[in-house]
């Protein structure tokens, strides 16, 4: 025991208090309030035992993010799912989650060649993942004006990767490209000078709006994916988000 605390049980005294010796509180020994280990203003607490069979609590401060990362690996051992690689546990983003974030992102219109073509997107596009294989598609209805005339409906489909960026915690569609623009209205002529404005709108669009979120308060494996993440891989309906401790 340190020189400090065995000079309090010399004189009859218990220190008690936050763990600070300038906030400290002398209680008699023969109080009868027994200091236990357990949790102290929101700290993890440590015990230090005595001969006369009290305990004094001394606080150890711990960052919240450190209770998220033990949420998280606990998740992980808790799991009997694994994976072929060691240590490596494997959660699942369905293809309804995406559509729903997607759902969430607002209109865009964008316009090319000093007016020459105005394209604007009013509705949220759909996704389908794993078509094609490893792919995410993407299905829109543009309104696309050309040299001032009223804008036309123009239906688009496109392709597109799926990367994670870590630091905004989110799931963006990588290098989205517009494949065929189709329109009863739209001249055959002018099909690809829509379609190379087409493609720079969804980029322009997707590079700041993401699929999906890991929300902090969201569930157990989004929670878990914020911390251990390390590569993801689109299949047939889903993302698979691969997650390890190394």
């Amino acid at each position: 025991m340190p020189a400090k605390v065995e000079s309090f049980w010399s004189m009859g005294l218990v220190p008690a208090g936050d763990g600070n010796s300038k906030n400290a509180i002398l209680l008699p020994l023969d109080h009868r309030h027994r200091r236990t280990a357990g949790t102290h203003l929101g700290r993890a607490a440590n015990a230090l035992s005595t001969p006369n069979g009290w305990t004094i609590t001394t606080c150890d401060p711990r960052p919240t993010m450190l209770k998220s990362l033990i949420a998280a690996l606990a998740l992980l051992a808790a799991s009997h799912t694994w994976s072929a690689g060691f240590l490596e546990h494997e959660v699942y983003f369905s293809e309804a989650d995406i559509q729903a974030q997607v759902d969430k992102n607002g209109p865009l219109q964008k316009s090319y060649g000093n007016g020459t073509i105005v394209v604007a997107l009013r509705d949220a596009p759909r996704i389908r993942l794993g078509e094609p294989t490893g792919q995410v598609s993407i299905a829109a209805r543009l309104h696309i004006a050309l040299l001032g005339q009223p804008p036309v409906p123009v239906d688009v489909v496109g392709t597109a990767g799926l990367r994670y960026d870590d630091r905004n915690k989110a799931f963006f569609l990588d290098q989205p490209v517009a494949r065929s623009v189709t329109s009863a209205a739209l001249a055959r002529e002018a099909e690809p000078l829509v379609l190379q404005a087409v493609s720079q709108l969804m980029g322009s669009y997707f590079r700041s709006q993401p699929v999906h979120v890991l929300r902090e308060d969201g569930s157990e494996q989004e929670r878990a994916a914020r911390w251990l993440l390390r590569s993801i891989r689109i299949e047939p309906g889903r993302v698979a988000a691969i997650l390890s401790p190394v």
